[in-house]
């Protein structure tokens, strides 16, 4: 114990058996032979044996006596070298040895070592790095294993090969060295056998049998209806579609991004109609007429047929003294985004009828004329005012917990008593604004108004059909515990009654039905229309039927559920218990007990679908404390899951080698996040692996909508070779899956086709045959994944393109890119559509004037009218206003504008310091 003082006295003679026998190296080695060392300490004693013990593993079973004698060793107190020579051994293998010294007082064994004898060359690590339609790439390792050698490969289109690379020597020692060839002249989509070859003169190793695939020749499509918009990278584009710029060419010098406003809260909103005919989106700077608000200002983009794009601010104008707190954050939108919730703390509030001095909820009308006019969901009548000293959080960024399609119904939480009968505690009550008013839906069994904490669903963690799509129904939770979001969960029946006289008297009269037996009850989702419930109780997870009022065990062991259809006829969870017994899976795989394995029910049949990896459900990597994906996650920011409609079809994203296909990052060798997709009746597929049988590329997976400015206190420690985006928000996840399931759009990090050269992530769409123009004919239809394999993106931005949203139908299809993908777009981030038969007329790019036609603009009105009273941003345009961002300046290359940056000082240095922002994403 060092700088302690303390000490330790050791009492009798010293010992004379520890460290008579030291194991040493085996040197000379050769194929059949080595001679082994060590030293041999007498400890003041003769030797009276000398020898080593040898065999291919700790038991040995051969002896070698010392080549030196007992008195060559003598019997002093220091180690002395002593060896052994045999021979006889096997090429190429590892053998175990120790040597073992005796004298009077005793015999002693020194410490295992091993040796590997000279042999034939030592293959690893084999594997197709790369492939286009023509040429392939191979590579793998090889240890001359101590003999000078040389390698080739052997490919062909079956294993007897036929055709070979020219021969390669490596060298004579005993390290291993990077061997690679280019298998050239290959058969578009064809499939090849491939192996390594390498020999010396101990003998021939012959590498494993593998597969590659060649692309087939990429064909743009031609003959569609919107031929004349589709001209330069739309042309590449699948089924029709071309690239509409929606985001306007005027941003005020900013990006378009996503991300979240604080951990778990998403800020703004991305969400498209059915139709896709609209979209709000979200900019961390504020342009045209919204007004700038400091943290993610949300916009309104409309389309209109031959026109274009226009994008307006929704913000309401800002007000002084906002209240810290609840910053003006968009909570939910409509289906047809004519409806959107937000709170807002400012203050006066926005409206009379607002709360005072505290947070307000209001429902903006985006389809009315003119737009923007504000209902107050959080009024009160004068005779009912909040009672001084409510804290301004007694609403927060998660208050409104779900709205009817119709938007007739709002439902939200709040810890305020906003009608006569709802309790005055400091517990969050929940409460149904419906026609223009207010109705407490936290009331019990028997008509008492529930005192404890609620919320709707399981709050902040779930809230999927929580409120069904008309409204008439709400799941919502008593005692509500926040950390756990658990509690008692209860159906409300006819929740825009409020408290009523004699409940569930007659169907058409307010009534709460108990779901849950227990108290830590778990609200996962419900059917569309709430005639059902899924939830869980520990371990334990439960269906609940309204019209029995009752509830049947699903499964035990569950671990959490990744999804179910919109009746919940169709239920995907993960259960650690093999409940399948031998039942194998489409790859020939079988649930095995204490591992995560997915399952689909079925009204009680269990299907097994595949055996996922801790690191799928929760488990975070050894190097890390922070979860960057779960499947069964109870916060649903988490969760890369979805399931179509009618449960058919889950896309999921994995860890787990599922299908066969190496996951290994080809520099780390580490398991890399890959995108897959279930078919009930049908095959798991990984959409996400690289047609031609390569190694990913994988990069690092960010947390869940981390915002390129904000701090990230310790990343996730997982590759990601691709992935789908978690649920934005715990009321909707952005449509990855079409509601038929046969188009699935996902994040690549992964050069998946040769024609993405740019090394960064790209937006890709995996297409069923009949789905869209994909046949199994189609040039870009991959047998590995069963499918057509689409770039939606371009494959050239020299920052990361993102998937944001797609229709149900998936025609089209949002993502931001830094791509000019359209002549007027100059250069930033920007949100894109590619819309199936989309499309329009590029606008008209005055050039700048010279000489003496250049005059001054006029100078600015006296009284200017404010930019948030008349500016829209438009994207594509009839006319477009371009105006480069600070520090650009604007050029003409063959007719089409450009923003470079200026050639002045300290430029190059702010472009960097740019690229760097952005790489960090």
């Amino acid at each position: 114990m060092s700088g302690s003082g303390a000490f330790v006295r050791a009492y009798g003679t010293a010992p004379t058996n520890c460290g008579k026998a030291i194991t040493g190296e085996a040197a000379p080695i050769q194929e059949t032979g080595a001679t082994l060392n060590g030293k041999a300490n007498p400890k003041g004693q003769a030797v009276t044996e000398c020898f080593f013990e040898y065999g291919t593993s700790e038991t040995y079973g051969q002896t070698a006596s010392c080549a030196e004698s007992s008195g060559g060793i003598g019997t002093g107190t220091d180690p002395v070298p002593v060896h052994a020579v045999v021979g006889g051994l096997t090429a190429g293998t590892v053998y175990h040895f120790r040597l073992v010294v005796g004298t009077a007082s005793g015999t002693e064994s020194g410490s295992d070592a091993t040796f590997k004898t000279l042999g034939p060359p030592a293959i690893s690590e084999d594997h197709t790095a790369s492939a286009t339609d023509t040429e392939a790439s191979v590579r793998a390792l090889v240890n001359p294993e101590g003999l000078t050698t040389s390698y080739h490969f052997e490919y062909g289109l079956d294993a007897t090969y036929g055709k070979s690379t020219q021969e390669i020597g490596i060298g004579s020692d005993r390290s291993e060295h990077p061997a690679l060839a280019t298998l050239r002249g290959l058969l578009p989509g064809t499939t090849y056998h491939w192996r390594i070859v390498a020999a010396n003169s101990s003998d021939t190793t012959e590498g494993e049998d593998h597969t590659l695939t060649t692309y087939r020749t990429f064909v743009a499509e031609t003959g569609c209806p919107n031929e004349e918009f589709r001209t330069a990278a739309s042309a590449l584009l699948p089924d029709c579609r071309a690239y509409e710029m929606v985001s306007p060419v005027d941003k005020n010098g900013s990006d378009i991004a996503a991300g979240l406003a604080n951990l778990g809260d998403p800020g703004g909103q991305i969400q498209s109609t059915p139709e896709g005919d609209k979209i709000t989106y979200t900019s961390r700077t504020s342009f045209g007429d919204q007004p700038n608000f400091s943290g993610v200002n949300q916009y309104l983009a409309g389309r209109e047929d031959g026109e274009g794009w226009s994008s307006h601010g929704i913000h309401p104008a800002p007000v002084p003294n906002t209240l810290f707190g609840l910053a003006r954050e968009f909570m939910a939108f409509s289906p047809d985004l004519c409806s959107a919730w937000l709170g807002d703390g400012s203050t006066p509030p926005l409206k009379e009828d607002g709360q005072k001095g505290l947070p307000n909820i209001y429902r903006r009308d985006n389809c009315g004329e003119p737009p923007g006019a504000l209902e107050t969901l959080t009024a009160i009548p004068p005779e009912l005012p909040l009672p001084p000293g409510t804290p301004p959080n007694y609403l927060d960024n998660k208050s409104v917990q779900g709205v009817s399609d119709d938007s007739r119904h709002a439902v939200f939480a709040a810890v305020a008593a906003l009608t006569p009968e709802a309790p005055t505690s400091a517990n969050a009550q929940v409460y149904d604004h419906f026609g223009g008013a207010n109705h407490l839906v936290s009331i019990l069994p028997g008509g008492l108004a529930s005192a404890s904490a609620n919320a709707v669903g399981s709050g902040g963690c779930n809230l999927d059909h929580a409120v069904s799509t008309d409204g008439s129904r709400v799941y919502w939770t008593a005692n509500f515990v926040a950390n756990t979001c658990t509690g008692e969960i209860y159906l409300r029946q006819h929740p825009e009654q409020g408290k009523v006289g004699e409940e569930c008297s007659e169907p058409a009269k307010a009534c709460t039905i108990a779901v849950s037996t227990g108290s830590s009850a778990f609200f996962w989702t419900a059917s569309a229309d709430g005639s059902k419930a899924l939830y869980s109780e520990g371990e334990k997870l439960f269906e609940f039927e309204e019209e029995s009022q009752s509830s049947h065990l699903v499964a035990e062991k569950v671990k959490g559920v990744a999804g179910a259809s919109d009746d919940l006829s169709r239920i995907y969870f993960v259960s650690s218990k093999a409940l399948t017994g031998a039942q194998q899976n489409s790859e020939g795989d079988e649930a095995k007990t204490g591992e995560p394995n997915l399952y689909l029910d079925e009204a009680g049949t269990k299907t097994f679908v595949a055996r996922l990896v801790e690191g799928d459900v929760g488990k975070t990597e050894p190097d890390s404390n922070v979860l960057a994906y779960s499947i069964v996650e109870q916060e649903s920011y988490q969760r890369p899951t979805r399931v179509t409609p009618d449960g058919a079809h889950l896309a999921f994203e994995s860890q787990a080698r599922l299908t066969g296909f190496d996951n290994r990052d080809i520099e780390s060798g580490k398991a890399s996040v890959e995108v897959f997709s279930y078919e009930v009746g049908g095959e798991l597929r990984c959409v996400s692996c690289i047609p031609s049988g390569a190694r990913p590329s994988a990069a690092r997976l960010l947390t869940p909508y981390h915002l390129p400015w904000l701090v990230e206190l310790e990343p996730p420690n997982v590759q990601a070779a691709a992935w789908i985006p978690t649920w934005e928000h715990p009321l909707r996840a952005s449509n990855v899956l079409s509601d038929d399931g046969g188009r699935l759009f996902f994040n690549s990090n992964d050069k998946l086709l040769p024609r993405d050269t740019n090394g960064t992530m790209d937006v890709y769409e995996w297409e069923a045959p009949g789905e869209g123009k994909c046949t199994s004919k189609s040039p870009s239809f991959q047998a590995s994944s069963g499918g057509c394999l689409y770039l939606i993106s371009s494959g050239e931005s020299p920052f990361e393109s993102e998937f944001w949203e797609a229709t149900p139908d998936g025609d089209d299809v949002f993502f931001t890119t830094a791509s000019s993908l359209l002549p007027q777009d100059p250069g930033l981030i920007d949100l894109y559509d590619a819309r199936v038969d989309g499309g329009f007329p590029q606008p008209i790019v005055k050039a700048p004037c010279e000489g003496e036609a250049c005059q001054s603009p006029p100078p600015p009105p006296n009284d200017p009218t404010p930019a948030s009273a008349a500016y829209s941003g438009p994207g594509n345009e009839k006319k477009a206003k371009l105006r480069c961002a600070k520090g650009k300046r604007l050029v003409f290359r063959a007719g089409n504008p450009r923003c470079l940056v200026k050639k002045h000082k300290g430029a190059g240095k702010k472009q960097r310091a740019n690229r760097n922002r952005r790489a960090a994403r």
